[in-house]
This record gives structure tokens, sequence and C-alpha cells, in this order.
């Protein structure tokens, strides 16, 4: 069988502040062609590695963004499986999600949920989790499962790489799988490819949405992937988008406009999250954590610095 996997997408009824008008319907219009590829390849399954929507206040979100979304993702009449990303839920809690947007997307006829093992296609799931030191337990059971397919929202980096916020070694990442099978993760923007790691199989294709104004976002091509069971080969794909400045405010978010608008990007992205623990450290760590490009990160530390 063929897997379309499809990486962050981050709806929104209203676009980040870096980002034109037109960012709901660009979002939707790749989301359309990732569909339309599926279908083209003949895949009997799309699976999307979560943070399907942006702000994780449910009444911030449209039954209209809904709608239109589900409309996209059944167009082709192909099953639709979304792995729970952090943006999906409220305070990373997975009981919150029949009050997200998510929940109710996944009641349409041909949209589910990924959480543990399907019952039927050869996946399984693991979503943003609130507490990481849970995920030896889901391991087991992902072990258990006999599945071969891992889908996942999580920090997830490959070996060599060393980000400032917290993060999960891939080698360790596979280590937990048991060194064998094939992983797909969502939660990183940027583009870290397919590369094998400790027996696995990783990859992860960035944000079909770009993700913050940075370097690389700005660069980068945008791209999904098609998994073959039958070879266990990932087949890159790209997608059709508009220029970087169609889509960026490149010339309005410049001196203090640009960076207002990078406190905006981190208040966005922090949405209703709980901050656990209350020194200032434990605050600069999350600010650190969240997908924030590397002067958006140093403008937020500065300013919650500012006022310790």
């Amino acid at each position: 069988m063929k897997i379309l996997c499809i990486g962050d997408v981050h709806l929104s009824d209203t676009p980040p502040s870096i980002r034109t008008d037109s960012y709901t319907d660009d979002v939707l219009d790749k989301l359309a062609f990732c569909v339309n590829l599926a279908q083209a390849q003949g895949c009997q399954l799309i699976l999307q590695a979560g943070d399907m929507f942006h702000i994780k206040t449910p009444s911030r979100n449209s039954h209209s963004l809904v709608q239109r979304t589900a409309h996209v993702l059944t167009s082709a009449q192909i099953p639709v499986l979304i792995v729970p990303g952090n943006h999906d839920m409220t305070h990373d809690r997975l009981d919150s999600l029949r009050k997200q947007p998510l929940g109710t997307l996944a009641k349409v006829s041909g949209i589910d949920l990924l959480i543990g093992p399907h019952p039927e296609w050869p996946v399984f799931g693991i979503p943003f989790l609130q507490d990481w030191a849970e995920l030896p337990k889901w391991m087991d059971a992902f072990k258990k499962s006999g599945k071969p397919f891992l889908a996942t929202h999580a920090p997830i980096f490959p070996k060599g790489e060393d980000p400032i916020y917290d993060y999960i070694s891939a080698p360790d990442w596979a280590s937990l799988m048991g060194g064998s099978g094939f992983c797909l993760y969502g939660h990183i923007h940027d583009i870290h490819g397919v590369y094998d790691e400790g027996g696995v199989t990783f990859c992860n294709q960035g944000a079909i949405s770009r993700g913050s104004l940075h370097e690389k976002t700005l660069n980068r091509d945008l791209s999904v992937s098609i998994w073959d069971s039958e070879t266990g080969d990932f087949t890159v794909h790209p997608i059709s988008f508009k220029p970087p400045e169609a889509v960026f405010r490149l010339v309005e978010k410049s001196g203090d406009d640009f960076r207002e608008a990078m406190v905006q990007d981190f208040v966005s992205k922090a949405g209703s999250t709980t901050l656990v623990g209350i020194n200032m450290e434990e605050v600069i760590s999350y600010a650190h954590s969240q997908e924030l490009s590397v002067p958006a990160r140093e403008l937020v530390t500065s300013l919650i610095e500012g006022v310790a």
C-alpha cells in the first residue's frame, strides 16, 4: 500500500502577523494539492502528522474553517488519519480534543484520529504528549502492536543536531522503537528529510504552511512524501506554492514592526498551553521550546529577562 505523509498544516481563520491575508486560502490550496497528489499516485491512505489547526482556543476557530478543511480532505475519497499535535489540544491534553476543531473534524466520515494502533491500517500513532516521561509506555504498546509504521508529533532531531530547546534525539527514539520500523514525525517545521538512524527510517518534510519567518523558511521548497509498504521507501514529492514575497509581509515587517510581529508569533504559538513551574528559568525554557526563529527566541528571552 501507499501512504501520503503530510507535515504540519496550521490552518487558521486569521493569518499570523507575519503572513498576508491570503494565508487561509493559500494553506487550503496546498492541502488540496496534497490530496490530489495522493489520488494521482494511487495512495490508499492520507496521514497527517499533527497541528492541523494553529489556534488552540476553540472559540477562535470558525465552523466554516472546519467545514472547508473537511471538504478538501474528503474530496478524493481516500481515508485520512490525523495524529493530534500540540496546537490541536488545550494544555497538551488529549481529553480536550472533543472541544477542539480537530475533534469536530474527526467526526466527519472518512477522517479519523490516529492514537495508538489502527485496527485496519499498518500504522500506530503517538500524539504530542503532555509528559514525555510517558513515552516508553507508548513505545511498548507500539512494539506489541506489530505495526511497522509509527506516526507522531514530537520534537525529534537527527544525530548531530543540538537545538537549544528540549528535544529527543533520533537514535534514542529509534532505540525505544526497538531498532526497526518507520517513523513519520511532525512538530519540526524545517525539513529534516528522510534518514536512517538506529535501524529506523525517519521522515520529516517540514510544515506545508512554512512556519515562522526566517532564512531557511524563505529559501526552502515545500514537499510531502509517499511511503510504499512493499519497498519501505519514502518518495519525496514537491508541492506547488507561492514565492515568499507573496505570502510573507517582508517589506512591512522591518525594524520595530518586525520585532512586534516576532512577539505576536510567540504569543500565537504559546496559545493556551500551561507553563509548568513559576520560576523565570522555566518560562525562558518554554520560550526556547517553541518553534520560533532564532531572532524571535532571542527577542522573547530578552523581553522576559527585562521584566524579571
